[in-house]
């Protein structure tokens, strides 16, 4: 009967399984609740066409499972088992892509072992990675985060206590850097314990659930079990949460499905509880199929989706009905030093509504970085390197594109931008009679911008705008043409995007010289405006 039901289902014909299910369900009244199920996933109405699917390159002439993409699309790791140029057991394997073609496949050599290690998150900015392995210290399986150094090599992290545990923990991935998402075999979940590898009503997966660890003051909390919505005495692995926190997609042998593990999607019925969910659905015979179906995730554009089922990779594009979840947007940029050189940074983002944190790091490649946003919201960065001045800065979310404007930055080194801590002056200096800035003391405007730009709220920064001059010449040129300097700094300033009631625009002249007149070297230290902070921070 089973096999008939599923037939007709894979074949798109529900009305007809459901009337063979109502003309023989009285044969069977002991797989009642099993016969309950095979009704429900008869009335799957499926929003993914088998048209819209596109199997990603044969990476590997087979067996390739579990992919994790980033979200911009242009990397992809994932699993094999006991292929060339791995270590043995599960790999993982890397690969990246131009366009639309996928390249040349290559093995993470440097985490890979003669044990079993399989990709399971990618972070937004590309350089970290969480891995389920059998690293040092790790009997059963463990969740690590690999992070890329600058040389390009990865240090290994295993995850604390208590979301790695003395039990079978993997399928990790992060959401909003402060939400681990996660299965685990540990004791005290739904149904008993059963170790992976047991054989248990036709399957070895074992009774693995679906977790939740939330990050409260750099720890992370005691883990949530989903509960009994989700979790079943079999199998439930490779949760995906949306960005939003509003769906679930997971795999799960324990629901009624086509057989081995299955894709379900579950929508999270109330904002304050990880414990209340939708009844789970099936996505459908046009993702899953007799054999093992798991892995699925969204990239970073909302529309992408990638799966595996036993061997395979598939990738879909998915349709503008599915699963209105609210998207996030990658936010992308360069951090530079003046000089223009690229500068490994660190980049904190602070919600202004709601205070939530997000961090993320520039490459020292390129100085580039990405991280991916909630919409409609604001945030203040601070971006921070050693040996640099901090830069912060307000970015605001462009409702008319609905989305963010691509931020570079330049940080100025510290041994660029001299401050008096003792008065706050900041000095630029002017050839013999002339006005105008040479570049060089940019990096020292770019500054002072970015200090009045960013200063909290609680502080009113006003800076007086004062121009020198030497002793040659009458006194009344010199007062005109230290008015002249002292405009021109004003000019330079706000052309960096500042208002002009920051600032106090005057002439000194002659006055208040800091060195004698009377050689080239005084005379050339007289020739300056002076930016004089009269408010710290």
């Amino acid at each position: 009967m089973k096999s008939n039901i599923l037939q007709m289902i894979q074949k798109g014909e529900g009305n007809r399984a459901i009337k063979y299910i109502g003309l023989n369900r009285d044969l069977f009244p002991e797989e009642k609740e099993e016969i309950n199920g095979f009704i429900r996933l008869s009335k799957t109405k499926t929003s993914l066409r088998s048209s819209e699917y596109q199997q990603s390159l044969n990476l590997l002439s087979s067996d390739e499972y579990h992919p994790v993409v980033s979200e911009d699309g242009s990397e992809m790791y994932f699993c094999a088992h006991r292929r060339n140029g791995g270590g043995g057991g599960e790999d993982i394997f890397y690969v990246s892509r131009t366009g639309k073609d996928w390249g040349e496949v290559s093995p993470l050599r440097s985490l890979n072992t003669s044990s079993n290690e399989v990709p399971t998150y990618i972070s937004s900015d590309k350089q970290k990675i969480i891995i389920m392995g059998f690293y040092t210290g790790s009997v059963n399986g463990d969740l690590f985060l690999a992070e890329k150094t600058t040389s390009g090599k990865y240090l290994l992290k295993k995850f604390s206590t208590p979301v790695n545990s003395n039990y079978f923990d993997s399928d990790g991935s992060l959401v909003k850097n402060n939400i681990m998402i996660f299965t685990s075999d540990r004791p005290g979940g739904v149904g008993s314990f059963r170790e992976k590898g047991t054989h248990y009503n036709g399957d070895y997966w074992g009774n693995t659930d679906i977790y939740l660890s939330l990050l409260k003051d750099s720890v992370w909390q005691e883990p949530i079990n989903l509960g009994p919505v989700i979790n079943t005495e079999m199998a439930e692995r490779t949760p995906y949460l949306t960005p939003d926190g509003k769906y679930l997609f997971f795999s799960s042998t324990g629901h009624t499905g086509f057989g081995g593990l299955d894709i379900f999607v579950s929508k999270r019925l109330s904002e304050s509880s990880w414990t209340e969910w939708s009844e789970p659905v099936n996505l459908g015979y046009t993702v899953n199929s007799p054999e093992d179906d798991w892995g699925f995730m969204i990239i970073g554009d909302g529309k992408t989706a990638y799966f595996s089922n036993t061997k395979d990779i598939y990738s879909c594009i998915l349709p503008d009905d599915f699963y209105n979840f609210d998207k996030q947007l990658l936010l992308s940029g360069l951090i530079k030093n003046e000089l223009g050189k690229p500068v490994k940074a660190d980049i904190t983002l602070t919600g202004l509504l709601d205070n939530s944190v997000l961090q993320v790091s520039s490459d020292s490649l390129k100085g580039e970085y990405r991280i991916s946003l909630d919409p409609f919201t604001d945030y203040k960065i601070v971006a921070s390197a050693s040996g640099y001045n901090p830069v912060l800065l307000t970015l605001a979310f462009n409702s008319d594109t609905a989305s963010y404007i691509r931020k570079d930055i330049t940080l100025i080194s510290q041994n660029q931008v001299r401050i008096d801590t003792s008065d706050g002056l900041i000095t630029v200096f002017f050839e013999f009679n002339k006005y105008n800035l040479d570049k060089s003391f940019h990096p020292k405007l770019d500054y002072v911008a970015n200090l009045l730009k960013n200063q909290s709220e609680n502080s009113q920064i006003t800076i007086e705008i004062g121009g020198y001059t030497d002793a040659i010449g009458s006194e009344k040129y010199n007062e005109k043409l230290s008015l002249k300097r002292a405009q021109t700094v004003f000019g330079e300033l706000i052309k960096r995007g500042l208002e002009d009631d920051s600032f106090d625009v005057k002439a000194y002249g002659e006055s208040d010289p800091v060195a004698p007149n009377n050689t080239n070297e005084g005379r050339a230290k007289n020739r300056r405006v002076v930016l004089r902070i009269k408010n710290s921070l």
